[in-house]
């Protein structure tokens, strides 16, 4: 029995921004923060990184915020089928919602909901360091230098814990 991970995708919209993907692992109530992209690079030398974690954690649902480039799921559609991975579905939404709001609306679920990695379990200086010490640094009342995965894990939260009882 492979496990199956559900992700979610934040693209940069500058370059000044991370590419931001929270990987869970969904078991019962609880989805396990598993991995993450968080990189500060152009998405197109991303997209390599982007299918090997699909691969590597066998991602069957990911969700894409469509906020810069409209063709990103049927490239990583086509780039997956070459591969020959054809478990992965892909969706897409656009978002209107500011983040600020997104990760207010969503911080009791994600609080319930989502177990993350035990502080020091990462090295601070790697991605899922960076994406945690970011996440858990995230304010409403201060200026945040980033806040691409608190945002990641919002729309996570939005698309795959509220409303569990609806077909997301």
């Amino acid at each position: 029995d492979t496990e199956s991970c559900w992700a979610m995708l934040d693209p940069a919209r500058t370059g000044a921004n991370y590419i931001a993907m929270t990987i869970c692992l969904p078991i019962g109530d609880k989805h396990y923060l598993k991995d993450c992209v968080f990189q500060m690079k152009p998405m197109e030398k991303i997209y390599s990184t982007i299918i090997s974690k699909i691969e590597q954690h066998h991602i069957t649902r990911l969700h894409i915020e469509k906020n810069t480039d409209t063709s990103l799921a049927s490239l990583l559609r086509e780039k997956l089928a070459e591969r020959g991975i054809n478990y992965c579905n892909i969706t897409e939404i656009y978002t209107y919602k500011k983040k600020e709001d997104k990760i207010y609306d969503n911080e009791a679920i994600i609080k319930s909901s989502i177990v993350f990695p035990e502080f020091g379990l990462y090295a601070q200086g790697s991605e899922m360091g960076k994406f945690m010490k970011y996440f858990t640094s995230f304010s409403y009342t201060e200026r945040n230098l980033y806040d691409d995965s608190a945002d990641s894990i919002a729309m996570y939260a939005e698309k795959f814990l509220q409303n569990r009882s609806k077909t997301n």
